[in-house]
């Protein structure tokens, strides 16, 4: 019986030490910028290879909109006014169901956005432009700001048959 206690009480020192060192800190600390840099990559898509338009889409941008602050950006949305404000949405249904809490608002000088406001709202557009993460400070509804340098109405793609296809069709699955 004190073999089996004594065996026991080894397992279980045993146990409690290795737990108490999966939960230590182990490594190097976490460098802020290399971790700052991991969501820059995870936002933004650089066309090659340059680092100065970050291509973006909504739901990458409000997973880490800080990841994309101050940075040049360039997204697709639908461009809206919402209580007077130019709003711009992912999609036509977050701007009449009123989700305002994953829009981006786009301020500018007010010639200039009535200028792009007469010729673009409420339709799809690409906008690039200075991103802002906090528009109005900590608590505001908006994912960011954006202040246009560019603003281009966009197309729908235009369905493509299989003879433009590049691979070979045997490797889309199956056998």
């Amino acid at each position: 019986m004190n073999k089996i206690t004594t065996v026991l009480q080894a397992m279980i020192t045993t146990l409690v030490v290795l737990l108490l060192a999966a939960c230590g800190e182990r490594g190097r600390p976490v460098d802020p910028d290399q971790v700052k840099g991991d969501a820059v990559r995870a936002t933004c898509y650089f066309r090659g290879g340059s680092s100065e338009v970050c291509i973006t889409s909504f739901r990458r941008l409000q997973n880490s909109p800080e990841s994309a602050d101050g940075r040049k950006v360039s997204l697709k949305g639908y461009l809206a006014i919402r209580q007077g404000i130019p709003t711009l949405y992912a999609t036509e249904l977050d701007f009449l169901n009123d989700m305002v809490i994953e829009s981006i608002v786009v301020r500018g000088e007010r010639n200039k956005l009535e200028e792009i406001l007469r010729s673009h709202a409420y339709s799809y557009v690409r906008v690039e432009g200075a991103f802002s993460a906090s528009p109005t400070g900590p608590g505001s509804p908006w994912v960011g700001e954006i202040v246009p340098s560019m603003i281009s109405e966009v197309s729908p793609m235009k369905q493509e048959d299989l003879s433009n296809l590049l691979i070979d069709v045997k490797h889309l699955g199956g056998r």
